[in-house]
């Protein structure tokens, strides 16, 4: 006779036993502690799959990702997923929490780029830094960061991605982006390997090649819309990089953002306020020069007291005068100029630079000086600078024809 014996699985309290010994579990949380309830005592030939088998699990398990850095993002398009954020490997180099400064998350980062980061306290986690990278391109909230992942020494990424809403997304004319950074970088900026190959579904969507030998390479964030499909799609990413670790991979859901939308996000500063900072700038300025008359052997370069009135973009009368929210300067520049000049450059990590004193000015980093604003609604098209007073008075310089006509006091501007 043969005899078949009947194998049983282990009860509710059994499985938790067994869990809470397993060391697979991680402080940063892992998708196995939403495995589905144990069920009763009963043969194995009778047991269905669990409902969840397509989630993203990290690991060489089914539908998971190969290597030591999972997934960090849940399925696309699902409501109840949350942005996808950095989370540390199960095992690994040392790592320390950082808090970002921008959304006042712990972001993990290896100890090693903590050493090289300049300011910690300026420290802006990968996602923020994914989400400020590209204004004519707004990643889309809430869940418009789709993927996240670090790169290791292994040099390869796999992942999956299920984008069941791409046809939705394409007729609302949205965009999946992929962008790249280095953690170590305190700038905002996009970055690709020395080189690097994505294919999706089997099929190579682009590549990265070498910088050509005296050449700088441009990178520039790639559009992967056409080559994805509804549903899931699979990834690999290969890479190479004498820092491969420093690199960080995002799948980004974008929308299109046109110059007058971005001209709504600007602040602006009211005539009594700028007419504030005006008095402030020159009270520092003779502080710092009383500062170097103590020590009679340094020598002071003093800024001009006149405000030029054309912009530094175009050479023409600034229209719309603009300026950053923390530019340590009077001049202006103008603010069709200013976007027009950003959408045109090439040089991605170029763009949103200050024209008079390199400070990075992002839309949200922008402010309309009213003061500067209606100097030049009062002075003749011919006038191309005026003279500042440390009272917030201006007038015209001598020798031209509206100088008497034009002198105003600091009461007079606001009043």
């Amino acid at each position: 006779l043969v005899c078949f014996r009947r194998e049983a699985v282990p009860t509710t309290h059994e499985a938790d036993a067994v869990a809470s010994a397993s060391p697979s579990g991680s402080a940063f949380g892992s998708p196995s502690s939403t495995r589905p309830p144990a069920t009763p005592a009963t043969s194995r030939a009778t047991l269905s799959p669990p409902s969840n088998a397509s989630d993203i699990r990290p690991g060489r398990g089914r539908g998971g990702t190969r290597g030591r850095h999972p997934p960090l993002a849940g399925r696309a398009g699902n409501s109840s997923s949350r942005v996808a954020r950095l989370v540390a490997p199960a095992a690994g180099p040392p790592l320390q929490q950082l808090r970002c400064a921008r959304c006042g998350r712990p972001s993990p980062v290896r100890e090693e780029h903590v050493r090289e980061i300049p300011k910690l306290e300026t420290f802006w986690c990968p996602a923020c830094r994914f989400v400020e990278m590209d204004p004519f391109n707004a990643v889309v909230k809430p869940h418009g960061l789709l993927h996240c992942q670090t790169a290791d020494e292994m040099c390869r990424l796999e992942f999956k991605l299920e984008l069941p809403k791409l046809r939705e997304w394409r007729r609302k004319n949205l965009s999946i982006e992929v962008r790249m950074l280095r953690i170590p970088c305190a700038k905002v900026c996009h970055a690709w390997p020395h080189t690097m190959t994505v294919i999706a579904n089997g099929a190579e969507v682009f590549s990265v090649q070498p910088p050509v030998e005296g050449h700088k390479r441009r990178d520039v964030p790639q559009d992967i819309s056409g080559q994805l499909r509804i549903g899931r799609n699979m990834f690999v990413i290969r890479l190479t990089d004498e820092r491969p670790a420093d690199f960080v991979f995002g799948v980004i859901l974008t929308e299109p953002r046109d110059i007058p939308f971005l001209r709504g996000l600007v602040a602006t500063c009211e005539l009594r306020a700028a007419q504030d900072r005006v008095r402030r700038f020159f009270a520092q300025r003779q502080k710092a020069v009383g500062a170097c008359r103590a020590t009679p052997d340094e020598v002071t370069c003093l800024a001009p007291d006149t405000l030029k009135l054309r912009c530094p973009l175009t050479m023409d009368r600034v229209v719309d005068p603009l300026r950053g929210r923390h530019c340590q300067h009077l001049q202006c520049f103008g603010s069709e100029a200013f976007f027009t000049s950003n959408r045109q450059m090439r040089a991605f990590n170029n763009r949103w630079v200050c024209p008079v004193c390199t400070l990075v000015l992002r839309p949200g980093d922008l402010v309309a000086d009213s003061y500067v604003a209606m100097i030049v609604r009062e002075t003749p098209e011919e006038v191309d600078e005026v003279v500042i007073e440390p009272s917030g008075a201006w007038r015209c310089p001598a020798g031209t024809h509206a100088a008497a006509s034009n002198d105003r006091d600091g009461d007079g501007l606001v009043e």
